[in-house]
């Protein structure tokens, strides 16, 4: 965070804070009282379930300068003494964010889409880092808490600031690209993430593009040309285009894409006359598309060609994202826990059809959740996709999940080779009896169902090998 005067707080605040020591110079925000540093302010964010007033005293004795408290937190709580009171602490917060931003003269990169924004956001930073600094999204803490905090990251030691931008509904990505005023605003895709909260994929579209909201007026708004709503409503922004993938025409494509080992792409990345070979370390033919939105992103804020393929290529899994490991058995998983939805999973489906194994492919699927009205049809559609895809047995958890496996069986998959449980307990202990040498394992789910529970029950030898993403 950049210093903030005394002064420069009070306007912020919106009222003049009497027996503070005038000369005194704010280093840092801080939602959490256990790590109050001198010359810290903290924020008593208000929650349904805690209010941070009640360790408003506990960050003075730390050290901090001043504890901001919400107007109707607890009654008592004074007034004075180093504790003031707002109407909102959560407005607060973006405030005193939007004006950091304000004084970073870096270049700052907003991300948004249904899937893959942790990828991207990844591969951007790894991309840049050869170029500067990098302060990025943490996490996912990608929403209207989260994005403030990462905006409070920025310093004076900051040459550029990757931010990720997640929404459940209309309006939240147009307030987070007006906090974050990016210089490069990307929209990776339009898919059905969220879906209860929608009627349809243009309403999804119209508030991915919410993005361009906060865009600066020199901007460059980055889009997936093979995304045809995209294509369509990114010609309504005033912004300058830049699009990528591997259709016709696209400013940053592919070509000559192979799979090898562990579904792992090789392809030829092209922009303008420039081209470079990139091979990935991640598992599946749609982190092309990642890679190609994140070049495109790199490369609109000044990487050459020689970073972009040194960063991509530098790009390791993260955590319960397409991770494929493979134990001293020789038995294969791929855990795809982090969370799921209809396109997600077919992403994944296609992903665990192009590793190569001895024995059988096991899918495991956790409950996808919301996906309002159509979560049926979405789990039926999965079910269905999941016998195209090749499996051999299916495992189901959850009761909205059973309607996968039931969808498997009318899709041609035998009755005798789905598995429908209530408890991952019971889906592991079950696993474990029939995994044998040579099979491979799918886990995917939404966050809430706790597939990767099932992994726990496996009892393959610790010593396991990451091998891709």
């Amino acid at each position: 965070m950049f210093d903030f005067s005394l002064d420069e707080m009070e306007s912020l605040i919106g009222k003049k804070l009497k027996g503070i020591d005038r000369d005194i110079i704010v280093k840092r925000v801080s939602t959490d009282s256990r790590n109050i540093s001198e010359g810290d302010l903290f924020v008593g964010l208000k929650g349904d379930r805690y209010d941070g007033a009640a360790f408003a005293k506990d960050a003075l004795n730390k050290g901090a300068v001043l504890s901001v408290i919400s107007h109707d937190s607890l009654k008592d709580t004074e007034n004075g003494g180093g504790i003031v009171r707002v109407k909102n602490t959560s407005t607060l917060l973006q405030d005193i964010a939007k004006a950091n931003r304000k004084k970073f003269r870096g270049k700052l990169i907003g991300i948004t889409g249904s899937n893959g924004k942790t990828t991207v956001k990844e591969m951007v930073t790894s991309i840049l880092s050869g170029k500067g600094n990098v302060t990025k999204t943490e996490s996912n803490m990608n929403n209207h808490i989260g994005v403030p905090m990462t905006l409070l990251k920025i310093d004076d030691k900051t040459d550029f600031a990757v931010v990720e931008m997640g929404m459940n509904h209309k309006g939240e990505i147009g307030l987070l690209s007006r906090l974050a005023g990016p210089d490069i605003a990307v929209i990776l895709n339009v898919l059905r993430a969220h879906a209860g909260n929608f009627s349809d994929l243009n309403g999804i579209a119209e508030a991915k593009l919410e993005i361009a909201e906060g865009l600066k007026k020199e901007g460059t708004l980055i889009f997936n040309a093979d995304d045809r709503l995209l294509n369509e409503i990114s010609k309504d922004t005033r912004a300058a285009l830049f699009s990528f993938g591997v259709s016709a025409g696209s400013d940053m494509t592919a070509v000559n894409i192979r799979i090898g080992d562990c579904a792992r792409p090789t392809f030829v990345l092209k922009v303008r006359n420039e081209e470079r070979e990139v091979k990935l370390n991640l598992s599946g033919r749609h982190n092309v598309i990642n890679a190609l939105a994140a070049a495109a992103a790199a490369y609109s804020a000044g990487a050459g060609m020689d970073a972009v393929k040194k960063g991509l290529e530098n790009v390791m899994p993260s955590k319960s994202r397409l991770n494929v490991f493979r134990s001293i058995e020789d038995v294969v998983v791929v855990d795809d826990t982090y969370n799921a939805n209809p396109d997600s999973v077919t992403a994944a489906l296609d992903t665990f059809r192009e590793i190569d194994v001895k024995g059988r492919k096991i899918f495991v699927m956790g409950e996808m959740l919301e996906l309002g009205e159509k979560t049926r049809v979405f789990h039926r559609e999965a079910g269905a996709y999941a016998v195209k895809s090749g499996i051999s047995l299916m495992l189901t958890v959850g009761g909205i999940a059973a309607e996968a496996g039931l969808s498997a069986i009318k899709s041609g998959l035998k009755k005798e080779n789905v598995h429908i449980f209530d408890t991952n307990k019971s889906a592991g202990e079950f696993l474990a009896c029939i995994v044998k040498e040579g099979d491979a394992v799918l886990l995917k789910g939404s966050r809430k169902s706790k597939v990767e529970e099932v992994f726990g029950y496996l009892n393959l030898s610790e010593a396991m090998s990451k091998e891709s993403y």
